[in-house]
C-alpha cells in the first residue's frame, strides 16, 4: 500500500511528477539556482531510471518472470532509500580543526585572506535612492576595511544566512577567547 504523496498521485508524466516533486519537497523559498539544480537532478534520475528498463526488461508484450523480479528489487531499493532519507539522522557535528599561524595558508590555500580591522561597519541596506520616505531595507551589508585600503563587503540577503554567521562568529570566539564574559559589547 502506497503512502500519499507523489507515488500515490500517478502522473502521466516525468514533467507531472516533477512538479508533483517540486511542491512536496522543494523548500518554498529555494532560489532559483536551487530549483533549477533540483530538477536536473530530478531528471536526470528520471533518463537513469528509464535507461535501466530499457536496458534489463525483456522484449514483448507481457512481463516476464526476470522483469517482475526487477521491478520488486528497484521498488524494494527505492522504498529503502525513502525510509533512510526520512528517518535518517544528520551527521555528528564534527568540531573544526584549529589552524594555527604556521598552516594558515594551507586552510584554503586558493583564498585571499584579509586582516580583519578593529572597526567593522554593519549597515541596513535599501535600493531605494538616499532619501526615499519609508524605505525598506532588504538586505543587511557587513564592511571590513576602509580606502585606500582593501574593503571587504558581505551582503546578507536573507536572515538564514546571517544567523548562521551569527551563530558561528559565537561559537569560535568562545572557542577562541573562553574567559572572557559572553554578553555582546558595543
Amino acid at each position: 500500500m502506497s503512502k500519499p504523496g507523489i507515488a500515490a498521485r500517478s502522473p502521466d508524466s516525468i514533467k507531472g511528477l516533477w512538479e508533483s516533486y517540486s511542491t512536496e519537497v522543494v523548500p518554498p523559498d529555494a532560489g532559483p539556482i536551487q530549483r533549477t539544480e533540483c530538477q536536473r537532478a530530478f531528471y536526470g534520475g528520471c533518463a537513469c531510471f528509464l535507461g535501466l528498463l530499457m536496458d534489463v526488461l525483456d522484449g514483448g508484450l507481457e512481463p516476464t518472470a526476470a522483469d517482475l523480479a526487477l521491478m520488486d528489487r528497484l521498488a524494494s531499493e527505492l522504498r529503502d532509500f525513502a525510509a533512510n532519507t526520512t528517518n535518517a539522522k544528520p551527521p555528528p557535528v564534527q568540531r573544526e580543526r584549529a589552524v594555527s599561524s604556521g598552516d594558515l595558508s594551507k586552510a584554503i590555500p586558493e583564498a585571499h585572506y584579509l586582516e580583519v580591522p578593529e572597526r567593522v561597519d554593519v549597515f541596513s541596506w535599501t535600493p531605494e535612492p538616499p532619501g526615499t520616505p519609508d524605505a525598506k531595507s532588504t538586505q543587511v551589508h557587513l564592511h571590513c576595511g576602509s580606502p585606500p585600503g582593501p574593503v571587504f563587503v558581505m551582503r546578507f540577503k536573507g536572515p538564514r544566512t546571517l544567523d548562521q554567521i551569527i551563530a558561528a562568529l559565537i561559537k569560535h570566539r568562545i572557542d577562541v577567547w573562553p574567559d572572557l564574559p559572553t554578553e555582546a559589547t558595543i
